[in-house]
């Protein structure tokens, strides 16, 4: 996915729902956001499989920093 700010468009995957069943009603999860290291670090695909198991318990949010990635 991938959002434009002030001219700047900024890549981004989101893995989990944000709002999950809980009885008859629906319960919001928390949101994490995890963004690659700095000089080096392409993108978030890298390190993407080690956090897959996060979105057993929140929603996930992976962002790739201006510059890197798809981002510019």
């Amino acid at each position: 996915m991938q959002i434009d700010l002030n001219g700047t468009r900024l890549w981004f995957d989101v893995d989990g729902p944000a709002l999950v069943p809980d009885g008859n009603e629906m319960r919001q999860r928390p949101t994490v956001v995890l963004v690659h290291g700095g000089p080096g670090a392409r993108d978030h695909s890298y390190f993407k499989p080690d956090f897959a198991p996060l979105v057993e318990h929140a929603q996930v949010v992976y962002l790739d920093l201006r510059g890197h990635g798809r981002s510019n």
